[in-house]
């Protein structure tokens, strides 16, 4: 900490990067910040519209690691990175913990329409946390790249409109 730093700042980076409880549900979140680990990611999210608009939560780790592998694809194929996004990055030759740091790049910024519930206090930790059951829904994510070349995504499969029969008119 620098001498120059005041307690108003201070005050004011903790209350930027301040945690919340979110009750149960669904929220549109921004994925806006996730540190890379060995063979797991931890997303930071920020709730973008509702009540709970400009809180932050956390949901726990997205790990690979074992028997974790499945789940972890299939959170990462619900934000919107597939296989065909991991074939494109070369993954099957890389480090796991490089990966990871592409993974934790490619999230951030993402939107997407997340499920959390409420994990209790336990052995591992004293208070009540959000976990992330899952991303329903990308709703947007910024343009990707791979060693600076854009990748086009797989846009996630979303139903077409039901478009009502409309009666021909009673001559």
């Amino acid at each position: 900490m620098s001498n120059t730093t005041t307690l108003g700042a201070l005050l004011e980076e903790y209350e930027q990067q301040e945690l919340t409880l979110l009750p149960l549900g669904e929220y549109e979140v921004e994925i806006a910040s996730v540190k890379p680990r060995q063979t797991d990611v931890v997303p930071t999210f920020k709730v973008v519209s509702g009540p709970y608009a400009g809180k932050r939560t956390m949901g726990g780790t997205i790990s690979c690691n074992g028997n974790a592998a499945p789940r972890f694809f299939a959170r990462m194929r619900e934000a919107g990175l597939g296989k065909e996004w991991f074939q494109a990055l070369g993954a099957e030759g890389l480090p796991v913990a490089e990966v990871m740091k592409a993974v934790a790049d490619a999230l951030k910024g993402r939107v997407v329409v997340a499920s959390f519930t409420i994990e209790e206090p336990n052995k591992y930790h004293e208070d009540s946390r959000n976990k992330l059951e899952k991303f329903s829904r990308l709703v947007s994510a910024p343009a990707l790249t791979v060693a600076g070349v854009p990748v086009i995504a797989v846009a996630p499969v979303v139903a077409a409109p039901s478009v009502a029969a409309v009666a021909p008119p009673i001559a």
